[in-house]
C-alpha cells in the first residue's frame, strides 16, 4: 500500500475504533465461517465506497476472507484511486442503477 494512502487511511480513522476490530464485532465468527468459498463469489460489497480505506483496512485485518472484496463508487471517483490492494476490485458504480453484483 502506498505511502500517501496508509497516512491518509491514519488520519481518516483518527485513533476510533472500526467495526471491524475483533474487540467491536466477531467479523470471523459471524461472516467468515460458513460464508461462500468460490473464487467468483462477492464476500465484500462496499457501495460508495472513496479510495477503498475501508476495504483497505479489513483486507489488513481479516485476510483470511473468503471470495471477492469489491469497492464501487461513480466512475470519476474510481479512476482517481492510486494504488489499492491487489485482492479489491474497484467497479464504477451508480447506486442510482441496478446493482452488477448479485449474490
Amino acid at each position: 500500500m502506498g505511502e500517501a494512502f496508509s497516512h491518509h487511511m491514519a488520519g481518516y480513522s483518527q485513533g476510533r475504533a472500526s467495526w471491524m476490530d475483533p474487540d467491536f464485532y466477531p467479523v470471523h465468527r459471524r461472516l467468515v465461517l460458513g460464508a461462500e468459498t468460490g473464487a467468483d463469489t462477492a464476500f465484500l460489497v462496499d457501495i460508495g465506497g472513496s479510495i477503498g480505506h475501508d476495504l483497505a483496512e479489513f483486507t489488513e485485518k481479516h485476510p483470511e476472507v473468503p471470495g471477492r472484496l469489491i469497492l464501487q463508487d461513480l466512475p470519476d471517483v474510481i479512476r482517481g484511486i492510486g494504488e489499492l490492494n491487489p485482492r479489491i476490485e474497484a467497479i464504477p458504480y451508480d447506486l442510482l442503477t441496478e446493482q452488477p453484483i448479485k449474490g
